[in-house]
């Protein structure tokens, strides 16, 4: 199982707290998806990675303006 799954990363929009949830990782298509709670409803979603390796990252927003680092997706336990 990658060691990434079901990592948590919490993003204030301004008015609310938005939370990810890495559910795959898929390297070769370059792509995350995510359990996403957001006002109360849960839902599954896929997008696109961006960066390098080191780097990867993924869009999140309405015009995608905010960029989520996967590096900083932590344990829930933590």
């Amino acid at each position: 199982m990658d060691k990434r799954y079901m990592r948590e990363y919490h993003h204030f929009d301004g008015d609310h707290t938005v939370i990810f949830n890495i559910i795959e990782v898929n390297d070769e298509r370059r792509e995350i998806t995510l359990a996403v709670s957001d006002h109360g409803r849960l839902t599954q979603t896929a997008y696109d990675l961006k960066g390098d390796e080191n780097d990867l990252y993924f869009e999140y927003g309405i015009f995608g303006e905010c960029k989520i680092p996967v590096n900083e997706f932590v344990n829930m336990e933590e």
